[in-house]
């Protein structure tokens, strides 16, 4: 079985993959597969495509490495670093998965169960008997009926994609007061 750092590796290095075939192609035969081999494909893409920012994890074995290129903003020299947040979009499914499997795999979860007892103690009765039907593969494939907007998740002005900070106090507004579209489980629709 591959563990969490040798699939996070496996992320990367198709991360940068996908990055060297949108233009000039980097040629990596040369570079070894360690953690210092990652960093010189970073660097070359943050060089090459002038990338403003890019901030990796590299998990293996034990060891962590953290590799940062960049600026937080544009005009300003405060550099990223392992703590930057990053609008990610849609990416954080992806991270998501790989976190929901580990955790049914570890039998710490179970894909099948219902989200309530990880929201109880913060929604009230009312909402939570709406919510209950909801399992955790629900959200995972789309069928939870929740609407794919949320109303506390805006954008910032002029900023296209760009959204706000979404919180967890305004995510838990948003369950108590979301009118389900369907009955989970007998339908599908994108729900951010």
């Amino acid at each position: 079985m591959m563990r969490i750092g040798n699939l996070m590796y496996v992320l990367i290095g198709g991360i940068t993959l996908t990055l060297s075939c949108q233009t000039k192609h980097l040629n990596t035969s040369h570079i070894p597969s360690t953690p210092e081999g990652i960093e010189q494909i970073i660097d070359w893409h943050y060089q090459e495509h002038k990338v403003p920012a890019i901030s990796a994890a590299l998990i293996l074995e034990d060891e962590i490495y953290f590799i940062n290129r960049g600026l937080k903003e544009k005009g300003n020299t405060s550099k990223v670093d392992q703590a930057t947040m990053y609008q990610i979009a849609s990416l954080s499914k992806t991270f998501t998965g790989i976190i929901l499997r580990g955790l049914v795999e570890e039998k710490r979860i179970d894909p099948e169960g219902s989200i309530v007892p990880f929201l109880e103690e913060d929604l009230s009765q009312e909402a939570i008997e709406r919510l209950e039907k909801i399992k955790i593969a629900d959200l995972a494939f789309h069928t939870s009926g929740l609407p794919q907007r949320a109303e506390n998740l805006k954008r910032k002005p002029l900023g296209g994609a760009v959204k706000e900070v979404y919180t967890k106090e305004q995510l838990l507004t948003d369950l108590a007061e979301a009118d389900l579209q369907f009955e989970a489980g007998r339908g599908w629709a994108y729900s951010n």
